[in-house]
């Protein structure tokens, strides 16, 4: 009897013992959970050689400084950070969490532009490379291609699937591809929806339909400059490359008595 009331004795004296333990860390945990963090650690990701997120924009954007967020509780503050980052132009994915330690850390990882987008209604504004609307920044302007003519936003949502052409889907085709990226440098869209490329160097400039075919023009179009304009000395030859016709192209050259020279794509 007695071993037995010892063993019970025993039994409780571990559950209050464990009790006890877990009313003690519990209000540890509510204790840091509210209590505002002091020290504050940036981490701020550009993507290749942009530079559109930097600490000072963040500190204002987050007013770090404002005595309002002196007494808020640490998970509203997180909460509240990372709302606003959201809302930043630039930023494609942040996080906002504390260590251990008790140290704020905010990360943000900024979007990549691929073009530079002038519309009809004269409005300026990237395209990202996930295909979303990114606003311009008055810190950092972007080394991307210029896209502009008679086109709107709605043109380049680029995961918009559709069959045939898009200008979207085209313009990722593009600006993806690693000659035409380097190569290409704007594209303007014409009153009828011609594209009108203009390449760094060769041809004043290039001449497209807006066909489902264009992959393959696209591919006409690098074999053509890999095999013929890739030779220092073709490099001024054509004045115009037209693309618009079928299974060929169309190179129109500087020499008054030779007004084109038409090179067929052999399949």
């Amino acid at each position: 009897m007695k071993s037995k009331l010892k063993a019970l004795f025993k039994i409780m004296f571990i559950m209050l013992g464990f009790s006890a333990f877990c009313l003690s860390t519990g209000f540890a945990w509510y204790i840091d959970d509210i209590k505002t963090p002091k020290t504050i650690h940036f981490k701020i990701t550009n993507t290749q050689q942009n530079q559109f997120l930097q600490e000072s924009d963040i500190r204002n954007l987050l007013q770090i400084n404002s005595a309002q967020w002196h007494n808020i509780p640490k998970n509203t503050l997180i909460k509240n950070f990372e709302q606003l980052l959201k809302s930043h132009g630039a930023v494609q994915r942040c996080n906002v969490y504390t260590t251990h330690s008790g140290i704020l850390c905010i990360e943000a990882l900024s979007k990549t532009p691929m073009m530079r987008v002038q519309d009809t209604n004269a409005q300026a504004y990237y395209i990202d490379i996930q295909g979303k609307r990114m606003s311009l920044s008055d810190l950092w302007t972007a080394r991307v291609p210029l896209v502009s003519g008679h086109i709107s936003v709605q043109d380049f949502i680029l995961k918009q699937k559709s069959k045939g052409f898009t200008y979207s889907a085209f313009c990722n085709a593009l600006f993806t591809d690693s000659l035409f990226k380097q190569l290409i440098h704007q594209v303007y869209i014409d009153s009828i929806g011609q594209l009108v490329l203009t390449p760094i160097m060769g041809a004043e400039k290039i001449i497209m339909d807006t066909s489902s075919y264009y992959p393959l023009k696209l591919e006409q179009l690098r074999q053509f400059y890999t095999s013929v304009i890739s030779n220092s000395q073709h490099w001024n030859t054509y004045s115009r490359i037209d693309l618009r016709f079928a299974n060929q192209i169309i190179a129109i050259t500087e020499t008054p008595l030779l007004k084109s020279d038409t090179l067929k794509h052999h399949e």
